[in-house]
């Protein structure tokens, strides 16, 4: 896939888990965020998870750290 310019993009994986949620596949992408389809795992229920761009450290395990914690305050 073609990252267009101002367009996040987080390069997440189908299958990747955050929190109660394991990522299906990537819908799309703004300014300020990316959506992914996903399925909430105690239920199977389909929702969509929308990640917000976080302007924290470079280093990526804290980056993997700050994205599961705003998934699961923005759940």
């Amino acid at each position: 896939m073609t990252r267009k310019p101002n367009k996040i993009y987080f390069e997440l994986t189908s299958g990747l888990r955050i929190g109660n949620y394991r990522l299906d596949r990537r819908l799309g992408s703004g300014l300020t965020a990316e959506a992914y389809l996903a399925t909430e795992v105690m239920t199977n229920a389909k929702r969509v998870v929308k990640i917000f761009e976080n302007n924290d450290p470079p280093d990526p395990i804290a980056k993997l750290r700050n994205v599961a914690h705003y998934a699961w305050v923005l759940e």
